[in-house]
Formats: structure tokens, sequence, C-alpha cells
């Protein structure tokens, strides 16, 4: 059983994804939260005496064998419920992308039998978490812990992007990286088509951590938004090289320094600003990042808050903000329940770890 957070990307998006990473770099600054007090991503793996594959997924209670090689490498539908499982055991080279000179059996006498992958997810559905790559992440720790394999941090990343490509969602790199152990991180890579990324643990004292995690609150706007459709609108515009895109990807990475530097520094509040100016930014890049409803939502509790973005690529989600300091979780939370009491906009029980 392999249990993990998820993520929440303060600051950076989308110069994590492709093509833009590769042409240009790309710089983050992410903080993985528990949810409810508990991780929300559980991976279970088991061996099976039977050649068999099998997915499950305890959330949406499915589960499906398979004895046909060609089922799992149909793993491009994003309705496919095991589209993710899939992937990843092409990803991780278990199963041929395309070759299907191999059946199913064959490949689980080279595993010693046949193997059980499940998952169960307590995060609504394009939550902006980094969900789908970091349970990617957790299916092959899992997956490698039961072959005996000591997985390496930078073949998991590798990986994961690769299954997200896979499955033609177009994913960057930032939510694995961000997910794959706790902490507070500053990431960067540079450009080139092999992404190596390097992760710096900002040095900030549990006062200051301590301070962000009492401002820090997560609200979900009640809206669902596919990752994939946004990307690719954010991406066109770099392909097409649009100066004005370009730039302000530039700047979202010089913000991404600059919250590092406040951290440290001790700076909760200045911390909180830069999240606000990267969201100002986005929403210059794609009109479609937020709407009236999330708008709303932010000038509800604008006189609480020193900070707001939305996370993950936008268009739905969960909204995080930073409270003023003096400000409590309950208090923001009483407010948005009398505004929009029985609408599915609420705040989140999370905790950064």
């Amino acid at each position: 059983i392999q249990k993990m957070p998820v993520r929440v990307n303060f600051c950076g998006s989308p110069s994590d994804a492709a093509p833009y990473c590769l042409e240009h770099g790309g710089t983050m600054f992410d903080g993985t939260l528990l949810l409810k007090g508990d991780y929300p991503i559980v991976i279970t793996v088991r061996k099976l005496e039977k050649p068999v594959i099998v997915f499950g997924s305890e959330d949406l209670g499915d589960e499906v064998e398979f004895t046909d090689i060609h089922d799992i490498q149909m793993c491009y539908n994003t309705d496919d419920t095991f589209a993710l499982h899939k992937a990843v055991l092409i990803a991780m080279g278990l199963i041929p992308e395309k070759d299907d000179s191999q059946s199913i059996e064959q490949i689980c006498q080279k595993l010693g039998g046949g193997l059980y992958l499940s998952t169960a997810v307590d995060v609504p559905k394009g939550s902006g978490l980094g969900t789908s790559s970091i349970i990617a992440v957790g299916c092959i720790k899992a997956v490698d812990s039961i072959l005996g394999i000591e997985p390496e941090e930078e073949a998991v990343f590798a990986q994961v992007f690769a299954a997200e490509q896979l499955m033609s969602t177009g994913g960057g790199w930032q939510d694995q990286v961000g997910g794959y152990d706790y902490g507070l991180k500053y990431f960067t890579a540079n450009p080139g088509t092999y992404q190596k990324i390097k992760v710096e643990r900002p040095d900030i004292s549990q006062e200051t951590f301590d301070e962000l995690n009492d401002r820090f609150c997560l609200i979900f706007s009640g809206q669902r938004r596919l990752a994939k459709n946004v990307l690719r609108q954010e991406m066109n515009q770099t392909i097409s090289n649009d100066e004005a895109v370009l730039d302000s990807l530039d700047e979202i990475q010089k913000l991404c320094a600059l919250m590092k530097f406040y951290l440290e520094k001790g700076d909760v509040t200045s911390f909180a600003k830069c999240i606000t100016k990267q969201f100002d930014i986005i929403k210059t890049i794609d009109k479609g990042s937020s709407n009236t409803c999330i708008e709303y939502i932010f000038d509800v509790c604008s006189d609480l808050i020193d900070g707001k973005a939305i996370c993950g690529a936008g268009g739905g989600g969960f909204l995080q903000v930073v409270l003023k300091k003096g400000v409590t979780k309950e208090q923001l939370a009483k407010r948005i329940e009398s505004e929009f009491a029985d609408c599915g906009v609420q705040v989140w029980d999370c905790c950064l770890i």
C-alpha cells in the first residue's frame, strides 16, 4: 500500500508543460497537502497467482481483469476509468506500447505472477491538485516496491511525464515533482527535450511554515474542469510564439523565485500577494482560467484574504487563498457557508505537510 498527498501549485504553471518547458525551461513553487487530516490517495498493489492483470478503482467501485494486451495498450481515452493504470504500466516498460508479440500471460511469467493495481482517491474529479499525476507516482512506487526495485526519483518523474503524454492529457512535470514527497519545493528545469528537474527545499523557519499553514485555505468551487483542455489553450499560444504570452510565462517564473525569497525571510503576506499576481497574469494568458462564479467567490471573502488563485490549470476545481493575519479558517468557512449554502462551494479541511 502506498499513500500519497496532493500538491498545491503556489506559482509557476504552466511553465512546466510541453512544448514551452522544452524550449524555455520551467520554474515552480509547490507544497504538499493532506485533506481531511489524511492522505487522500491510496494505491494498493499485490501479486496474483493467476497470470492476469487486474485494475481496480475503490472510489468508483469498479474492477476489471485483463487478459488481452491490446486492451491495456489502448490508454489514450480519458473517459476510460483505467487509462492512467494502463499508461503507467506502459511508461514503466512493463507493457509494450505497440508490440503485441508478447501475451499478458508471458509478461506475468516474467513478473513472477499476475498483477493487481487498485487506486482509492478521496478528491473531487478535476480538483486542480495534481491528482492524476500523483496517482501515477504512487502506482510506480508501489509496483516498483512489489517487484523489488528501488525507484529513482528522476526516473519516476520521467515515467509520469511519459504516462501523461500517452493518455493525451498533455500534463507537465510539476504535479509528480510537487507530490512525490512532503514539503514546500522550489524546482526548475532548463530547456531541453529531456527535462532534468532540480528540486530545492526553501530554508524556511518552523514559525514561518506554521504561519503559512494557519493562513492557507482551500475552497472548492463546486465546478469541474479537464486540465487537458485548459493546457491546450495555453500551450497553443506558446507554439505560435505569442510574444505577450512568452513574456508572461517568464514573469511567472521570476515570481516563483521571489516567493521563495519572501518565505525564507518569513514574510508570508508578501508571499501571498505574489500568488495573486501570478493569478492575474494567468488570466491574461487564458480568459477561461477563471469565470464569473470563481471571481464572485473571491469577492465574497476579499476582506479576509491577502492572496488568491485557482489550483491547477484553472477553470474550476479548488481555489487557494491565504488569509490576512489574524483571520481564522473558521471565519472564512462561516462566510462561505452563509453565501453559498447548498451550492457545493465550501472550505475544505487541509494541512500543508
